[in-house]
């Protein structure tokens, strides 16, 4: 069930945020035994326990990302694309209160107007958030740039799409044209470890040549994958500094 919000008065030692704050820890606890109830989490809580589709509309500096219910917009009706998502009327939000970010979501994509999927969940304290059903998916990325030493580096990358019939790639662009936000990635070939008689992924050094690894070149296009945990890795063989003695 749903609590009303108090803004003043206290009981003895009891004030009205120590009562807001016990209803907030009954309904979480409601909602994570999947009790129906309308919810603190934007409007009608039917949405609980059912998979969601959002918009993501603030990233702040600690990295919670706030998000609202959307819908695609009926294109028969309004002559719009199917790519084209409005706010749910009554739909939930991450908002509480003044708290933009008090229900974030976790696991997608923190980019704003990303659009995500996701179900609501609650912690092993009883906060609640938005759980994405699909957080990353393998794709093509461009390397930007990079740091760190040799042996292994950590890459930047932004996502590019194939553009069909060209060797190219393009930018994938966010609704009103901005660029997404670089991904952190790593390269699983520099795994192995170099020793006196191979290099890379199994170069035989020539007698008397030194070879130095060297990071993956900038502008390189690389298909990468997210592990368990959302981090993305690629395999392509590094290239490298040979040196006659």
């Amino acid at each position: 069930m749903d609590f009303p919000r108090f803004t003043s008065g206290n009981v003895g030692a009891l004030g009205f945020a120590h009562v807001n704050a016990i209803f907030e820890r009954i309904e979480r606890l409601e909602a994570s035994l999947g009790k129906e109830g309308k919810g603190r989490a934007g409007g009608d809580a039917g949405a609980r326990g059912r998979v969601i589709t959002v918009r993501v509309t603030a990233v702040n500096t600690e990295g919670r990302v706030a998000w609202q219910e959307v819908e695609r917009v009926d294109a028969d009706v309004v002559g719009a694309s199917n790519n084209v998502w409005q706010p749910v009327e009554g739909g939930t939000t991450s908002k509480i209160g003044e708290n933009n970010f008090a229900v974030p979501l976790l696991g997608g994509l923190a980019q704003v107007d990303a659009i995500v999927y996701g179900f609501l969940r609650s912690d092993s304290q009883g906060h609640q958030y938005i759980e994405a059903v699909q957080p990353r998916l393998p794709g093509f990325f461009r390397i930007e740039t990079f740091s760190g030493g040799s042996p292994r580096w950590t890459y930047i990358a932004f996502p590019v799409q194939w553009v069909g019939g060209q060797t190219f790639f393009a930018n994938i662009p966010l609704p009103g044209g901005a660029l997404p936000d670089p991904v952190t990635m790593y390269n699983t070939c520099e795994d192995p470890d170099d020793d006196a008689l191979t290099v890379g992924v199994g170069t035989v050094k020539p007698n008397g040549v030194t070879m130095v690894r060297q990071p993956i070149k900038s502008g390189t296009t690389v298909f990468a994958a997210p592990d368990v945990n959302g981090v993305y890795c690629f395999s392509v063989p590094n290239g490298y500094q040979v040196t006659c003695s």
